[in-house]
């Protein structure tokens, strides 16, 4: 069932209508991640160092808070030394690998309660 509202009370208010993309967006302040939830299949990341890289993931939206994120798997080799997290972007930072990617559908980014 869809395009009812329900109401209590006696006074009717505007039907509130909203797009695919504004609920997506909505949604996108308490979790990314998936394949489902991205714009493409893999993020790719750059050499900051020597044998050293670094991934950006851009969220969507500002998150409702400090996410934390789950460390995916990534190509190549190397090991993860940090992930930073905050409401606008997640960074992975690998040592010992300098060309790296992460697929999209392994983000897990949470900023639920």
């Amino acid at each position: 069932l869809t395009g009812v509202q329900f109401e209590v009370g006696s006074v009717a208010t505007p039907f509130e209508h909203r797009s695919f993309i504004d609920e997506y967006l909505r949604c996108c302040r308490y979790y990314f991640g998936g394949s489902a939830y991205t714009f493409g299949s893999a993020y790719y990341g750059s050499v900051y160092s020597s044998g050293n890289s670094m991934v950006r993931v851009p969220h969507p939206v500002p998150m409702r808070a400090n996410p934390s994120a789950a460390q995916p798997t990534h190509a190549g080799g190397g090991t993860y030394s940090t992930v930073y997290e905050n409401t606008m972007i997640t960074q992975y930072y690998i040592t010992g690998d300098t060309s790296v990617s992460i697929a999209a559908a392994d983000l897990d980014i949470s900023a639920e309660l």
